[in-house]
This record gives C-alpha cells, structure tokens and sequence, in this order.
C-alpha cells in the first residue's frame, strides 16, 4: 500500500452543480481560492516551468473528496467540460484571458477508498454482498466435496455450470459482470483454467435475467480429481475500482449444472 501527503486547507471558495438534462451533460464548476492560481502564475518564466516534468515536481495534482459521507460522484476527466483553468488579464489591459491544463490525455488519475468494516452492515441470511470501491467480495466453498466425487464416480464430466441469482437493488446499479476466481495452495488468488484456456466469452459471468451465470468444466474437473486443487472460490466485481455499483445474491438461489455421461 502506497500513501501520500496533501495540504489539508480548503481551496474551494464556491462551486455549482448542473445536473444536466436529455441534451447536455452533467457537470460540476468548483471556483477555487484566487491565491492558488496566483502561486502558479507566478512561477511563470521560473525552473519550476521550464517543462512539464519540472511542473509536475512543483504542482503534484489536486485532491478532491466528498464533504457529506455516503456520497458517490462519477468524474470525468477526459470530457470536453473538464479542465483546470485559471483566468487573468494583463497588468495593463482589460481582456480576460484564461489558462487552461488538461486533465485527461497522459495525466495520472487515483481513486482512494477507505476500508469497509463488514459490520457496518446487517444482511439477511439469504444476502452475500459484492461492492466495489475497495468494499467486499463474495467467498464461499464446495463442504459437500467428498458426496459430490462420489456421486460423480463412473460419469464422463461433459458440463459444469454455476449460476448466482442477484435481489433486486433500488440503491446501486448491479454489476454487469463479475470474476469468479479461486484461491491457490499458496494462498494466492488466480482466475479458474475456463477463464484462461478457454476464453473470457466461453467461461460468462454477465448479468443476464437476474443471474450471474460461469462455466466452471475445467475446474470442477480439476477440483474432483485433484486432491490438492482448493475448492475455495470468491466472486469479486469487474473494474470495481471504477464503478460504485453493489450486487446482492441469493444465497438459497445458487445452483450448479452438470451435465455427465454414464461410463
């Protein structure tokens, strides 16, 4: 884990929300404190601008966090609307003229979330929760293991899938898609051979009629005959540092397909 340092003193001295319609877009203009602006300018002509690597020594970037807790806001840096401007005019003129630094493009972006305590939240016996933003993912094991090799004795393995059913959620968005991957004898975590040998579109994990559905063959086939394959497997969200999307499950919902041939 990496962390850093920044100014604790609020620059911002007004902002305005658009929240946008069917023909424009959303946006928020924050009017920051006109001291921070005239400490850049006045570095002008000076080391500190000689190029953007000098720059990005001088000025490491600005920190944005939401004042009001649970509060969840998409930014969009390489929209047209988003840049960094500071205005000005000349000494001995009266054009306003602006200064503007881009924001998108090969500007380094970080998303920092704080820890999620699991106690925080209530959920039903039948609930398994999935958040993104650094919050939780699913974790669960085959504890029938030993009934299911035996039932499985002289049968050729054809097909295995497992699908998750999701409550509905009024709150957040569900994910589109969720990783199912398991854990080592190292105790490493790493994607199930369905993913990795056979493809992203052969193994699933979209969202589709209210189930999160993976073709699990290879693995289950691994996990039967394999007596140091690990049975534990965990559901975590796609580009879940990039969506606040939450997905509840069903747990008396979830069920495993296989299809076999007598030997």
């Amino acid at each position: 884990d990496e962390s850093f340092n920044y100014d604790p003193n609020n620059l911002v001295t007004n902002y305005f929300i658009n929240e946008g319609d069917s023909s424009t877009s959303s946006f928020i203009n924050i009017q920051l404190d006109n001291s921070f602006g005239e400490m850049i300018m006045n570095e002008t002509g000076g080391s500190n601008m000689i190029d953007n690597v000098a720059f990005l020594e001088f000025f490491k970037g600005l920190y944005l966090e939401a004042t009001a807790s649970n509060t969840i806001l998409y930014l969009n840096p390489i929209a047209d609307k988003s840049r960094f401007s500071i205005y000005y005019h000349e000494i001995e003129g009266d054009t306003a003229l602006s200064f503007d630094f881009e924001l998108g493009g090969d500007a380094t972006r970080i998303n920092m979330f704080n820890k999620k305590d699991i106690n925080d939240i209530t959920p039903d016996v039948n609930e398994i929760f999935i958040q993104s933003m650094a919050g939780y993912k699913a974790e669960f094991d085959f504890t029938n293991l030993e009934e299911i090799q035996t039932k499985c004795l002289g049968k050729s393995i054809n097909r295995v899938t497992i699908d998750f059913e999701a409550f509905e959620n009024n709150d957040y968005p569900l994910h589109e898609k969720l990783y199912l991957l398991r854990e080592n004898n190292e105790g490493k975590i790493v994607f199930l051979t369905d993913f990795t040998i056979e493809g992203e579109g052969h193994f699933g994990g979209e969202f589709d009629n209210n189930t999160y559905s993976f073709n699990i063959t290879r693995y289950f086939v691994q996990l039967l005959t394999n007596d140091q394959y690990t049975n534990k497997l965990y559901l975590v969200p796609v580009l879940g540092s990039a969506n606040a999307n939450r997905t509840i499950l069903n747990k008396s919902k979830i069920s495993i397909n296989i299809i076999y041939t007598e030997i």
